[in-house]
């Protein structure tokens, strides 16, 4: 199973003390484990994989390793962690100039707004993530932006500007052929 090829490539790796690679390969063991639903071990994972990056300062790896995290909590409903991380997360990528991964965060920090039912906040949050991911050109990012306007949208009964911008992340997915977001637009 992949789980133990992982574990046996952070044997090796602590063995022959190659430290940098192991927050990597702890940040995909906490992956599998979110998927298969181990919530406390993919979260256990996420904090060695963030404890060896700091050590490097390795900040891009953190803000990726501290944004997954944060989707474990929000998964879980714990939403004061989830938003703590995803803040986090926001933080490294404004300091290291990523836009990319700013409007990511913005995104999965306007997701969480949204469950709390913080539908103003969650729309500053999309709409300004949406112009991040226009500027630099991430069509991705658009439409998966663009979704998420009109999920807020919808919930807000807004249904002509949830229809907007469905049909927006439709046709960038189409264009994509991005099989994943055709099936959730």
């Amino acid at each position: 199973s992949a789980i133990y090829y992982i574990l046996e490539s952070i044997t090796i790796r602590e063995a022959n003390k190659i430290e940098k690679p192991l927050a990597v390969s702890y940040n995909n063991l906490a992956l599998i484990y979110q998927a298969n639903g181990d919530t406390n071990e993919a979260i256990d994972y996420f904090r060695q994989a963030d404890i060896v990056a700091a050590k490097f300062q390795d900040y891009r790896v953190r803000a990726v390793i501290i944004s997954n995290m944060a989707s474990v909590y929000d998964d879980m409903h714990k939403y004061d962690s989830a938003m703590y991380y995803y803040r986090l997360s926001l933080n490294f990528c404004d300091s290291l100039s990523d836009a990319k991964g700013k409007a990511g965060a913005m995104i999965n920090m306007a997701v969480v707004f949204r469950n709390i039912g913080e539908f103003e906040t969650a729309l500053t949050y999309l709409l300004d993530a949406l112009r991040i991911k226009d500027s630099i050109g991430d069509v991705t990012g658009i439409a998966n932006a663009s979704h998420e306007l009109a999920e807020t949208f919808r919930l807000q009964k807004k249904f002509d500007l949830s229809e907007k911008y469905l049909l927006r992340a439709d046709t960038l997915a189409q264009k994509l052929r991005n099989k994943e977001l055709q099936r959730v637009v």
